[in-house]
């Protein structure tokens, strides 16, 4: 009987070509993964860019905040100090702003629900800046405490609008219908008082406001709120600065 030579087998050419196998696989691999991290640091520019941009928007709207409080602040503690016969010699077109700065909140709308919505993106993780999740932090503690304020300013404005529509004068002008710009309106729609023109009240009727005690312990709770409003404003824009500032670095890396 024959037997026939066995078949040797071409070890090195199945290591080879399985090697080329696995590089193949890990190469295929390396390339996805690097291409992810590429397009995460791509969407990661993409979020910081817009952060930059909404940052410096949102600074933009603290500013205009500032000087609006700050601005009915000085308005209502004029009003405060004035005795009644002051009162009824201010001038006929400042008497309406006058009153308005009694009750107006003092906050417009601003960006912080889109900043809030940007800073939640799962991309911003990748940072490696210590310095910048503190800031984002401090942050969201000063919204909060801003939210906190203007929450008080509301509720000393339902109190200023009562007390002031107790005078036939003061309820005519606050039930006209609204039309214009859109700060300092009141809770309740009979009463608002945003108008593109202010109106002109008599110089009695603004020297019964000042003797009015119910009117005047409010002005003086709403004085008291928008000091600390104007501070917390105030600390906002210094911890936003900071974060955008460090937005900033982190985009030009």
């Amino acid at each position: 009987m024959s037997h026939k030579p066995r078949a040797r087998v071409p070890w090195l050419r199945v290591f080879a070509e399985g090697v080329v196998i696995v590089v193949s696989i890990l190469l295929a691999f390396g390339i996805e993964a690097w291409w992810d991290v590429q397009q995460q640091k791509q969407h990661l520019r993409t979020v910081l860019t817009g952060l930059e941009a909404g940052y410096a928007e949102h600074l933009a709207l603290i500013d205009e905040n500032i000087d609006y409080v700050a601005g009915d602040q000085g308005r209502l503690r004029r009003f405060i100090d004035m005795d009644p016969n002051d009162a009824a010699r201010i001038p006929a077109d400042s008497t309406w702003g006058t009153l308005q700065s009694i009750w107006r909140p003092g906050t417009s709308d601003d960006n912080i629900t889109f900043l809030i919505s940007a800073l939640e993106d799962q991309s911003l993780k990748l940072l490696a800046d210590p310095l910048l999740h503190e800031a984002i932090a401090a942050w969201h503690a000063q919204v909060d405490e801003l939210d906190e304020r203007v929450g008080q300013m509301a509720a000393a404005e339902r109190e200023a609008l009562r007390a002031l529509a107790r005078h036939s004068e003061v309820r005519s002008a606050l039930a006209q219908p609204s039309r214009g710009e859109t700060r300092g309106l009141a809770t309740d729609r009979r009463l608002r008082s945003v108008r593109p023109q202010p109106l002109v009240l008599s110089g009695d009727v603004m020297r019964r406001v000042r003797e009015d005690q119910e009117v005047m312990a409010v002005a003086g709770m709403k004085a008291f709120h928008s000091r600390i409003h104007l501070q917390v404003l105030r600390d906002l824009r210094v911890v936003a600065d900071s974060v955008a500032s460090l937005v900033r670095l982190a985009r030009a890396r």
